[in-house]
């Protein structure tokens, strides 16, 4: 039987991992390696800026997870099941990391794209699994408290400066040359 996990808002500011933010770093590195993959099978080199850069966002990804949301201490507050998924990802996560540090060849990276995609679906399987559905962290609440552009709820990229700012008011529409708020 699959022990439903505790990701209440309580554990969390505990400092307890959170397997749902895991699982979202994971996602993230393992889409970066297999799109450096596929960049590699289209006929770009291993040495290609874009692949480099998109090797270099799965090692980061891996690294805020290890280091940030699976620390020795966070995990240590966990418990059965959920204790063994962030002990088997955080695991996992450093043979990705050492296999991205590791691509010398078009071939290794086609088998790290294929370890991080087996992973990947292990890992993500397993979290659903133990939250009996959707995986969501407990501090964001709905979907519409994940930002959608990199922005806080509430702000909007803008479309010339590219910096967060304040939403438009209702009434009024961003002017896509000047940036401000005009009424509609």
């Amino acid at each position: 039987m699959v022990k439903k996990m505790d990701l209440s808002e309580k554990k969390i500011s505990e400092g307890v991992a959170c397997i749902a933010c895991s699982t979202d770093h994971f996602m993230t590195a393992s889409a970066a390696i297999d799109e450096a993959s596929r960049m590699a099978q289209g006929g770009k080199t291993i040495d290609n800026d874009e692949i480099v850069k998109r090797l270099g966002t799965a090692k980061r990804e891996l690294d805020i997870m290890e280091r940030i949301d699976l620390t020795d201490k966070k995990i240590a507050g966990m418990t059965g099941d959920e204790k063994q998924l962030a002990l088997d990802v955080k695991r996992q996560s450093a043979e990705l990391r050492h296999g991205i540090m590791g691509v010398k060849s078009e071939t290794d990276l086609l088998d790290l794209s294929s370890m991080a995609t087996k992973t990947w679906e292990d890992v993500w399987s397993r979290a659903w699994k133990m939250a009996k559905g959707p995986i969501m962290c407990p501090v964001k609440k709905t979907v519409k408290d994940y930002s959608v552009d990199g922005c806080k709820q509430g702000k909007v990229r803008n479309p010339k400066t590219k910096r967060c700012i304040k939403a438009c008011p209702v009434g009024k529409v961003r002017n896509m040359k000047t940036g401000r708020c005009k009424k509609a």
